[in-house]
């Protein structure tokens, strides 16, 4: 049974989620780690008739979109309409669509209101086409803050065997109700009209007079043009959007757009990876792209792989001397991605209504107990008592002015000790002042 994964890091960590598709299904995984459904759509339009003939797709993407907000500042709604724009091309293909929500834990850049805009915006998109959706955030949340701290990796990473057994149960469902996935496409190709796509991927060899090479690894393979000068843009692209740059550079990279009066310079990490153009410009006759070779300071706009405050730091390692990197290497170039800015008509009169499928989720609570039991077991952390009690203490200092804090603090001590009288002491003492903060008696 064919799949498609479309998604960020998370699609593709090993043991993970992928792993568990392909132990039921045989998938062809089009996920890159640190990006948004921009390249789950650039991956959609590169793979047009793979994703429409699949028998399920799942994709991931909204801890990226989320994230992208961090990275580059932008309005929310020019991520909503990305996400729009991304599930429209792929009911317009496939409504075998099984859409994760996972959870990603706020912090001073992404807002518990960010997260909801964007998870929402998923959701609403997921209700409009009918697909089926598996809201992994909120059985996470509804254990507790201490609980999912146990099953991430980190921020944005839930545990592999979690995700593992997740991708499992999806196949298994898929297999289990493949006649019933069939018919739903047949209806769908029946119904929906297949308007115009907007979309394009302009490839390297579409550009004439350049140096071609083929780079691989262990997951890719693609042709690449080495911008060693500045190169005309194809034909095909003038009028239409540029949207995004696929790219594969041997080592930092920085591209330089020249497209009338404008120049943009976009920077590039030294990995096959995909970026957003967060300019979003019209390609004009005449436009020329190369390479750029010049310091971070320069460019018109960061990525994901490549900010600003990140190439300050790799400056300072590498110790170069003006504490600013430096590009030398010339931009591997996959594609552009690009868009007439088109909609193409409606495809749908009314919403269909997505299927909640989140019971295909495995239950938190054994991967939980194993890991607590782990901890207690080890004993990782190991201490005498004197720093023991020490650590107690401060909990109960801190308690004073962040209850919270202590609390979390405390329940350090309690994993290295859960029988310490003192530390049940300053348990009681600080449940009485988050009893009090909450007005609970």
């Amino acid at each position: 049974m064919q799949a498609v994964l479309l998604g960020g890091s998370n699609s593709v960590l090993s043991h993970a989620l992928s792993c568990g598709l392909e132990q039921q299904l045989e998938v062809a995984n089009l996920a890159l780690g640190a990006t948004t459904c921009v390249q789950n759509l650039c991956e959609v339009v590169r793979n047009e008739e793979r994703v429409r003939n699949a028998e399920l797709i799942v994709t991931e993407s909204n801890v990226n979109d989320v994230g992208c907000l961090k990275y580059f500042g932008r309005d929310i709604r020019f991520v909503e309409n990305s996400i729009d724009l991304f599930y429209r091309e792929l009911f317009r293909l496939n409504p075998n669509v099984v859409v994760l929500i996972l959870p990603v834990k706020a912090n001073p850049f992404e807002t518990r209101d960010i997260i909801k805009c964007i998870n929402e915006r998923h959701l609403r998109n997921a209700d409009l086409y009918g697909f089926m959706t598996l809201e992994i955030d909120k059985i996470f949340e509804s254990n507790g803050p201490d609980e999912a701290d146990l099953l991430m990796l980190d921020a944005r990473h839930p545990i592999h065997s979690y995700m593992y057994h997740l991708g499992s149960n999806i196949g298994r469902y898929a297999r289990e109700n493949r006649r019933a996935l069939a018919d739903h496409r047949t209806v769908h190709s029946e119904q929906v009209r297949l308007s115009r796509s907007p979309l394009s991927f302009l490839r390297a060899e579409d550009f004439e007079h350049c140096k071609r090479t083929r780079k691989s690894n262990s997951r890719f393979s693609e042709d690449v043009i080495l911008l060693e000068g500045d190169v005309s843009v194809p034909s095909e692209a003038i009028g239409r959007t540029l949207l995004g740059v696929l790219s594969w550079s041997d080592n930092f990279s920085c591209m330089r757009l020249s497209n009338g009066d404008e120049i943009f310079i976009k920077p590039f990490g030294d990995l096959y990876s995909f970026n957003e153009f967060v300019a979003q410009p019209v390609i004009k006759l005449g436009c020329l792209v190369g390479s750029f070779y010049g310091d971070m300071q320069d460019t018109t706009e960061e990525s994901i792989h490549l900010t600003r405050r990140s190439a300050g730091e790799l400056a300072d390692e590498w110790e170069i001397g003006s504490g600013n990197l430096q590009f030398s290497a010339p931009v591997g170039l996959v594609g552009f991605l690009l868009t007439d800015g088109s909609v193409g008509g409606e495809l749908l009169n009314r919403p269909l209504g997505r299927k909640d499928v989140s019971s295909l989720a495995p239950s938190p609570e054994p991967y939980r107990r194993t890991i607590d039991n782990y901890v207690k077991r080890k004993r990782l952390i190991s201490v005498s008592n004197a720093v023991l009690n020490r650590i107690i203490d401060s909990a109960k200092v801190l308690a004073e002015h962040d209850v919270e804090e202590a609390r979390k603090l405390l329940k350090v001590a309690l994993q290295i000790d859960p029988n310490s009288s003192r530390g049940r002491a300053v348990a009681k003492i600080i449940k009485v002042k988050m009893a009090s903060h909450t007005g609970v008696r």
